[in-house]
């Protein structure tokens, strides 16, 4: 049964006010997009959940979240141009069951953070990360909620380590909200192994995206 949103939206705002907790005592740089008003109700609706969770109240209060010179982009709301809930996940978002997995961020190299719902190598409801560089999905141990918290207080430094190059905050700042960078050679090529030596071009989203999952399946048989 469909919940409508009045059921879908806590009075607590308890999601939110968590949200809000971290982005203020985080360090890193980040831009929460304002939601989009006659689109705000969109993805709180399909996915129904409730504001009293961080995924919805993401939905809800935001557009999307870009953080760290615009690396590491949450999804949420639709409309303002950043890869949202529904359209990173419109594959997996064609029935009432419940997706095999949700993705709940991308970075500028077409990495992404999905939340199990079953299909991926960890515990259900668990966060894993594909990586432009692995080609396969890994588990990160943490919880939705503590994967915003980690993104907007954690160490992404260390964990992007290997996948960052002088003056990648330029470059990273100057894309589009819809454009990622396509590397080539490829990160997960012995080639592409130091990205700061090679052919960096923004592209669409979904082109990267589509691009690594075709190079995950040939990988995968």
């Amino acid at each position: 049964m469909t919940r409508p949103l009045t059921e879908l939206l806590s009075p607590g705002d308890e999601g939110w006010t968590s949200i809000t907790a971290w982005s203020a005592a985080g360090s890193r740089s980040h831009e929460v997009l304002p939601p989009v008003e006659g689109h705000r109700e969109t993805a709180l609706l399909r996915l129904q959940v409730t504001t009293r969770s961080v995924l919805g109240a993401a939905a809800w209060h935001s557009a999307g979240m870009l953080l760290d010179h615009g690396w590491l982009r949450l999804t949420g709301g639709v409309g303002s141009g950043l890869p949202d809930l529904l359209e990173v996940n419109e594959a997996r978002l064609t029935s009432a069951a419940p997706p095999p997995y949700l993705v709940i961020g991308l970075d500028v190299l077409g990495g992404r953070f999905a939340v199990n719902g079953g299909a991926l190598p960890c515990d259900p409801g668990e966060v894993a990360y594909f990586g432009p560089d692995t080609r396969d999905w890994l588990p990160t141990g943490l919880s939705h909620s503590a994967f915003v918290e980690w993104s907007l207080k954690g160490d992404t430094e260390n964990f992007y380590e290997d996948l960052r190059w002088q003056g990648w905050e330029i470059e990273a700042q100057a894309l589009a909200l819809d454009e990622l960078l396509s590397v080539y050679p490829p990160p997960f090529s012995e080639q592409g192994r130091d990205i700061g030596a090679a052919s960096r071009r923004p592209v669409p989203w979904r082109e990267l995206v589509g691009w690594l999952d075709n190079a995950a399946s040939q990988l995968n048989g």
